[in-house]
């Protein structure tokens, strides 16, 4: 009976070293890595409120090549499925809400605004901003119902790479690869979040790279229609939101903007 039972112990003992083990193939490392982000979109997709701030770092690539990094903190809240807001330390000092209706932009460094008509769900909104107006948040893709389908495509490749701390947080980094941009993705273990995102844009000159911290995660703020309400300052000039097939910018009195409909799809970050 000793016997049996030492055997038994050590096979129970060897089945958790193997089933924590490190992978080691490319295959391995892929299939964990896909594991960890499906994990974290169903986790992320169930949550319908939830407020964040991003610390993001950019490097701006001057004309002799040289990069510059630039620094602005977003302070974000999203309701799913019509609401979001986010106001930005640094920069312009922009604020943004959406309230299933209509985007508002106020800068507040240059005393400017503008509104356009938008879908009515997040999702589309951020489809529709990104191809008509080229209003890109670089961590867009995880504002998705669904992150797993914003962030990978078919021409997708990479997986799971190691494990590290963020802050203090022990995380499952992930690598990945495809035409446009290379990222890279820090999703913690005990709580499926994301962490940290960084993104090479390899199209671009210079191939600049833009990596964001995720801090002050709560996944049950208080908010109400308020919160995602435009709210522009008394004195602030109106613009028109310039479309990427136009570089005019006049001044616009008539609350108007184009259809939603006539938007094609397109994910924020290219991938």
């Amino acid at each position: 009976m000793t016997t049996r039972i030492w055997i038994l112990s050590a096979a129970a003992a060897l089945g958790v070293a193997c089933a924590g083990s490190a992978p080691k193939t490319a295959e391995e490392k892929k299939a964990k890595g896909d594991q960890i982000l499906r994990e974290m979109s169903t986790h992320m997709a169930g949550v319908k409120t939830f407020s964040f701030t991003a610390e993001e770092v950019s490097e701006k690539v001057g004309a002799g090549g040289q990069k510059t990094p630039v620094t602005l903190v977003r302070h974000v809240v999203v309701r799913r499925p019509d609401g979001f807001t986010a106001r930005t330390d640094g920069g312009l000092g922009t604020t943004v809400w959406y309230d299933g209706k209509h985007a508002t932009i106020v800068a507040e460094d240059k005393k400017l605004w503008a509104r356009g008509l938008m879908p009515p769900t997040l999702d589309e909104m951020l489809d529709f901003a990104a191809a008509v107006y080229d209003l890109k948040l670089p961590w867009a893709d995880l504002l998705y119902d669904s992150p797993y389908d914003a962030l990978i495509s078919p021409d997708t490749t990479g997986g799971w790479v190691g494990v590290e701390e963020i802050e203090g947080t022990p995380c499952d980094h992930l690598s990945y690869q495809n035409p446009v941009v290379d990222w890279e993705i820090w999703v913690g273990q005990a709580k499926r979040g994301a962490r940290r995102l960084q993104i090479t844009y390899k199209q671009d000159p210079g191939q600049p790279v833009t990596r964001v911290t995720f801090k002050e995660e709560n996944l049950a703020p208080k908010v109400d229609d308020t919160t995602f309400t435009a709210k522009v300052p008394d004195g602030y000039t109106r613009i028109r939101l310039a479309r990427r097939d136009s570089d005019l910018s006049p001044i616009e009195t008539a609350d108007a903007g184009p259809s939603p409909a006539a938007a094609p799809a397109s994910t924020p970050s290219g991938r």
